[in-house]
């Protein structure tokens, strides 16, 4: 998907040369799609090396709670209050993975999935700067429940929803759907080889 989007901002930006904001958006899509590129080609290399002292499953509960709290705290997708937290705890997790030390990745993946970045077993920490914290995060997390109840009932609200919600069959809905993504990206996919015909002639 991402290479498509950079292939899509490469053709606007050839077809307006003089358009800098088309050239920064195609520069912006070609590094996301390179930097994404090398971070599979990374992950790669920590997967050969693994030298841990874990059963097979353990190994694979592993993996699957890395990649999951990989999405999670990754600095790119959390809000941007919580960036220089989250990553500080993705610098943990990727020690933790290449350690094998499952207990750790448990603990971080559990955290970063109830949307907490920061340790409360920071080293230096007095009781009362863990007091407040504690609290500035029950805070931070009312206010997201607040803000999620508004975004469901938006939601609940929306066209979508409700066409969704009168559809008897959802197998038949979500296969109606796909289709229509699928030819969606279908064309998307023409559009862009349509495009580089006359670049390459």
């Amino acid at each position: 998907m991402l290479r498509l989007r950079s292939w899509l901002k490469q053709f606007d930006a050839n077809a307006e040369p003089d358009n800098p904001e088309k050239q920064a958006e195609s520069r912006k899509a070609q590094a996301d799609c390179d930097e994404f590129a090398q971070d599979q080609e990374a992950q790669k290399e920590v997967d050969k090396k693994t030298d841990w002292d874990l059963s097979k499953d353990e190994e694979k509960e592993l993996k699957k709670l890395y990649r999951k709290a990989c999405r999670l705290c990754h600095p790119d997708m959390v809000a941007p209050e919580h960036i220089e937290a989250a990553s500080k705890m993705f610098i943990q997790l990727k020690d933790a993975y290449e350690t094998g030390d499952l207990k750790r990745v448990r603990k971080i993946a559990s955290q970063v999935k109830a949307g907490l970045f920061e340790a409360d077993d920071s080293p230096g920490r007095t009781d009362e700067e863990r007091k407040e914290n504690l609290c500035a995060r029950i805070a931070a997390m009312r206010e997201a429940l607040e803000k999620g109840r508004a975004d469901l009932d938006a939601m609940t609200n929306s066209s979508t929803y409700q066409t969704a919600s009168e559809s008897e069959d959802w197998e038949e809905y979500f296969e109606e759907r796909a289709q229509l993504l699928d030819a969606e990206i279908e064309t998307l996919e023409e559009e862009v080889i349509a495009n580089q015909a006359p670049q390459n002639e």
